[in-house]
């Protein structure tokens, strides 16, 4: 045989096996893909109207029913808050914390033959009505957390955010209502005590990180710390 043919036969021999590498790799993807639990459809849960706007506690509830009829197994892995103020001056003492802003919730469940050993259900409520307004999935490379999340919580997200507001946030936001009107409140464990810890993040919209305020409340015994203070002056 000459040299040309077994050119011809090695080059097809060749484009066969790249062509079944090819599939296999998107036979694997896809499998990788099914095996991540589609995410329950917002417009399936008709949730009732909560009495007053929606705090991470007394959202958890319907969180959990909802991160249930996704997997049995699903673990909360991470909350926060967006908690929408007023534009408008504040008073000088803020005796109680606005219903107006989102939730959102990560549940953790283990996977088989998925890209990771993980998938999680991210959702987003909104506080006033307690609706559903958005669910999805994807792969998870964290582990499943090694404890309940709200374990050890006595100082509740509301306490924390009136904390806050007395140790600066309330002037900080006054400075400029217009555009420091949003605090996020998310809970994680100390790096140092392991205690649970709400933080609380106050940011003006349109300037940088230097005018951000940062502060964390001990969840415990409700230690409050000023992460960082904040630019008191509004930017230009």
């Amino acid at each position: 045989m000459s040299s040309r043919p077994r050119l011809v036969r090695a080059c097809l021999v060749l484009l066969a096996v790249q062509i079944l590498l090819v599939g296999a790799f998107v036979v694997v993807t896809q499998r990788q893909a099914n095996a991540i639990p589609s995410a329950p459809n917002p417009d399936d849960w008709n949730l009732p109207v909560p009495d007053q706007g929606l705090t991470i506690e007394t959202g958890i509830a319907r969180a959990d029913e909802v991160a249930r009829s996704w997997r049995q197994d699903a673990q909360l892995a991470f909350v926060s808050m967006q908690v929408d103020w007023s534009p408008d001056a504040p008073p000088a003492v803020v005796t109680s914390v606005p219903p107006f802003g989102w939730l959102r919730f990560i549940y953790v469940s283990p996977i088989d033959g998925g890209e990771s050993e993980h998938a999680a259900l991210g959702m987003l409520f909104e506080r006033v009505s307690g609706a559903l307004v958005q669910t999805g999935v994807t792969s998870w490379d964290a582990g499943m957390p090694d404890r309940a999340l709200m374990d050890g919580v006595v100082v509740s997200d509301q306490t924390a955010v009136l904390a806050a507001e007395i140790s600066g946030g309330t002037i900080y936001r006054a400075a400029c209502p217009d555009r420091r009107s949003q605090t996020g409140v998310s809970l994680s464990a100390d790096a140092i005590s392991g205690q649970p810890t709400w933080n609380l993040v106050y940011r003006e919209r349109g300037a940088g990180g230097e005018a951000t305020k940062r502060v964390t409340v001990n969840a415990v015994d409700g230690t409050v710390t000023d992460v960082r203070r904040g630019a008191i002056t509004c930017s230009a």
